[in-house]
């Protein structure tokens, strides 16, 4: 008797505390971070031109988009702002802007431009895209750094 006495006593208690965490804890924040790297970067390493990034992705969306706009980006040119893109001038990195951008989603090589970029610390893997008469946007993992070196328009 004393065993299954103390049993539900220890279950109640349990109970509580559960239940106290999951009143307590935080709801996630998909896709933004409070510090800077703390999610998806790109750094324009002096490519020669700005280019748009964006601090959102649309679901529907694939591994990268071809149009001018993202849809569901409702802020363009905004670096104030959640669902928003904006430009990436030469020798910026998006961590380093505002707090809106210290996790990026996507970027984007500019319409009849080539892009060269590499991810990570590993630039001895470049890569290069063309964009035909619109933008193409690539998205990025959660945490991922891409550097862009080049962009020839």
């Amino acid at each position: 008797m004393r065993v299954r006495k103390l049993l539900a006593t220890l279950a109640i208690a349990f109970s509580a505390v559960a239940g106290t965490m999951v009143v307590t804890s935080a709801p996630a924040q998909a896709g933004t971070c409070g510090t800077p790297y703390c999610g998806g970067v790109v750094v324009n390493r002096g490519a020669g031109g700005s280019f748009k990034v964006t601090n959102t992705w649309c679901s529907s969306l694939g591994a990268y988009y071809v149009g001018n706009k993202l849809s569901c980006v409702s802020k363009p040119d905004n670096w104030y702002a959640w669902n928003a893109d904006a430009s990436l001038s030469s020798g910026q990195s998006t961590a380093s802007r505002t707090t809106y951008y210290y996790d990026v989603d996507a970027f984007a090589i500019p319409a009849g431009c080539q892009m060269w970029w590499y991810f990570g610390d590993n630039s001895q893997d470049l890569q290069t895209d063309r964009a035909g008469s619109v933008r193409k946007w690539f998205r990025i993992a959660d945490g991922a750094r891409v550097s862009v070196t080049r962009l020839s328009c």
